[in-house]
């Protein structure tokens, strides 16, 4: 379940008891528990991500931004990134559609998959679809950003909740952005 400060939890329970007394149809509250379980259902089906075998692709603080101009040196550097991550044992990788480098990046991958690549490919999206951001000048058509979410393994739905965005980007080991590759210290294993 979601995890809420204090005091959003009681704004939360507060509606939920009066939810729950208020007088309503038999139909609307078998409507509200399936909408209940079928998000318990998507929040379980998430895929578990394993922060060594992980890296992030996304736009990230800095002074030089992916562009029209720039893109096509940063889709060598994406390139070569895969290739490294190959080689460091990573195996997931997620785009961040929404900023205009993940979505190079992401249109990388999917091109490197289709050519034969093994990994898994998730999509996130960071900012509402209306306040996205391309690299090319003339903003993909919503239909073509669509089609290219159907050919990821996973899209992750958070509707930009704090919670799936803090979860993607604490347990994705290696972030790469226009800035460089940085790469979570690892904690040492306990001795057994």
């Amino acid at each position: 379940m979601i995890k809420h400060s204090p005091q959003y939890r009681k704004k939360i329970d507060a509606q939920i008891a009066a939810f729950d007394s208020m007088e309503v149809s038999e139909d609307l509250r078998q409507l509200a528990v399936e909408a209940v379980d079928e998000y318990e259902e998507h929040m379980n089906s998430e895929p578990v991500l394993v922060p060594q075998e992980t890296i992030l692709f996304t736009s990230g603080c800095h002074s030089r931004r992916c562009n029209f101009l720039t893109a096509r040196r940063y889709r060598a550097y994406i390139r070569k990134t895969c290739i490294w991550a190959r080689e460091q044992g990573i195996t997931t990788f997620i785009a961040d559609y929404t900023t205009p480098f993940g979505l190079l990046a992401f249109e990388i991958l999917l091109e490197l998959r289709s050519a034969g690549a093994n990994f898994t490919l998730y999509a996130v999206s960071s900012r509402h679809i209306g306040r996205r951001r391309s690299y090319r000048l003339v903003k993909e058509t919503d239909l073509e950003l669509a089609w290219n979410l159907a050919k990821c393994d996973y899209r992750y739905q958070c509707l930009y909740s704090v919670d799936t965005l803090y979860n993607i980007y604490s347990n994705s080991g290696t972030h790469c952005t226009e800035d460089g590759i940085r790469q979570k210290r690892q904690m040492p294993r306990p001795c057994t």
